[in-house]
């Protein structure tokens, strides 16, 4: 009997060692006990907590609601992008239209040229279109015509353009007569200083073969001591002939007002009066329209939320 008795006390104390264990020795076996658990996991919901009401909406949110309620967003930009139509629509018409001028190169005359010299060569020629004095020649025909307009305004009315090796004089106006006037005149203008460029151009071309002879004649005349060859008696007098032909060439050089020797210009093509306007930014409100017709499309229903 007593030892039965010992039997059930030695089983009820290791009952009760293994009842007491998870709680006296969490921290020693590394384990944590469910209450330990429950306590440490409850400051990381809290903070999570938190974190999603401080950041409300998140971004997953926005996609949900422009994917519920894409028919707004679209109708929005619908609705916008008529809106910009409809202000292109107060905007006064513009008529454009352009005179053409051709420049190309003489080959027979230049040699063989790279592609860079011939380009050079050519844009000289709309340098010269689209030069100040150019430009108040047309102004001054203008007025004459009776269209008064000050260098500002021709300026916000014109603009030169490149289409390989045609110039384009592009003008223009509310008043579709008066663009084609503008246009021819300026044509004109710029027609008139390239032809009279061109001459001078001709007359260097014409000095630089003289100044090579009386170089030639002064060389004979230094090596050989022949005078009859030269129309001058003395070296003097063939150097102040060769001074005065330089002289004479730099005049003709800056009468040519940059164009180089083998340009080629041609008047290609009058101005015509343009039949419709010029359609002008049209599809740039159209966009920026529907643009903002979808933002604040956004806007309503991310406040409707």
């Amino acid at each position: 009997m007593h030892i039965v008795n010992q039997m059930n006390s030695a089983a009820a104390l290791q009952m009760h060692d293994r009842r007491i264990q998870p709680r006296v020795f969490p921290c020693i076996m590394g384990y944590h006990a469910p209450e330990i658990l429950h306590a440490k996991r409850k400051p990381l919901n809290s903070f999570a907590n938190s974190s999603r009401s401080s950041a409300d909406p998140i971004p997953m949110d926005i996609l949900q609601i422009a994917l519920r309620r894409w028919w707004v967003i679209v109708l929005g930009m619908c609705l916008g992008g008529m809106l910009g139509m409809g202000l292109h629509l107060l905007i006064p018409p513009v008529y454009q239209t352009r005179a053409v001028i051709s420049a190309g190169v003489d080959f027979a005359r230049t040699g063989k040229l790279t592609d860079v010299e011939e380009d050079y060569i050519i844009k000289k020629v709309g340098d010269l279109i689209g030069s100040d004095a150019v430009i108040e020649e047309t102004i001054e025909l203008a007025a004459a015509q009776g269209i008064n307009l000050d260098r500002r305004t021709f300026d916000e009315m014109h603009f030169l353009q490149r289409s390989f090796n045609d110039w384009l004089l592009v003008v223009r106006a509310e008043d579709p007569q008066q663009a084609t006037v503008l246009a021819n005149l300026w044509a004109d203008a710029a027609w008139s200083a390239l032809s009279e460029a061109s001459l001078h151009l001709i007359k260097l071309d014409s000095y630089e073969k003289y100044l090579d002879s009386q170089i030639t004649c002064r060389d004979l005349q230094l090596t050989t001591g022949l005078r009859s060859i030269c129309f001058l008696a003395s070296v003097a007098d063939i150097n102040s002939q060769i001074d005065e032909t330089v002289s004479i060439m730099q005049t003709e050089r800056l009468a040519a007002r940059g164009l180089v020797s083998g340009t080629v210009i041609n008047l290609t093509e009058y101005a015509t009066v343009p039949a419709a306007p010029k359609i002008l930014g049209r599809n740039t409100l159209t966009l920026a329209g529907a643009l903002l017709g979808g933002l604040l499309a956004c806007l309503f229903l991310f406040v409707r939320k």
